[in-house]
């Protein structure tokens, strides 16, 4: 919010300075005018921080998808050498410091406090950051701890899962990619087309 009312205030002061520069050079602008001005550039400067806070948090949930595969790895390597299941992730967890890492420390640290089991402190964390993976995995895990169930496999399962999520978000931007790319080629072929008829059409009605 802060960013907002600071991009809408520059937004105004911008319109302001352009018609007090206007007014100097000999150019009269309507109050009206610069009224309607000073709104735009203000709901430009209010709505462009809104649109890169977006931005920003899909790629930070990107990011934390993939960090949540080889946090996955981890606590399934951790569990192999015979460690209890909280045990595990919080060395998993700390083995990285990235900002997946740090949320994923924060959260299991207030869970230690609430006594809550880590999964469950994981689940909330995915809530909050709406990930949906990390939501999916706390439910599965504590189904498998309730039905007995082994919890390495459930891990594995939910790790090869996000992989196969991730690789084919990965193929629908590549084509994506490709679809963008094949536009301007196809302008270019245009134009270079209609440069050579423009040449053959000239030179006949010249001829003519």
């Amino acid at each position: 919010m802060a960013l907002r009312a600071a991009g809408a205030t520059i937004g105004v002061g911008v319109v302001a300075g352009a018609g007090l520069l206007a007014s100097l050079v000999g150019v009269s602008l309507s109050l009206l005018t610069i009224a309607w001005l000073a709104a735009g550039a203000a709901m430009v400067g209010f709505v462009v921080p809104d649109s890169l806070a977006r931005r920003e948090a899909v790629a930070r949930r990107t990011g934390f998808r993939q960090a949540l595969a080889f946090f996955l790895d981890l606590v399934i390597v951790v569990l192999a050498g015979g460690a209890g299941v909280s045990s595990a992730v919080r060395q998993a967890s700390e083995a990285g410091d990235g900002w997946a890492y740090l949320q994923i420390r924060g959260a299991l640290a207030r869970g230690r406090v609430r006594r809550d089991p880590p999964w469950v402190v994981l689940g909330q964390l995915g809530a909050e950051l709406r990930i949906t993976e990390l939501e999916e995995l706390a439910a599965a895990v504590s189904l498998a701890e309730r039905e007995g169930a082994s919890v390495r496999q459930s891990l594995t399962a939910k790790a090869a899962s996000i992989r196969d999520h991730q690789l084919a978000d990965v193929e629908a931007s590549a084509s994506s990619a490709t679809v963008r790319m094949a536009a301007p080629l196809v302008l270019l072929g245009l134009g270079f087309c209609g440069f050579i008829l423009y040449g053959a059409v000239t030179s006949v009605f010249v001829g003519a």
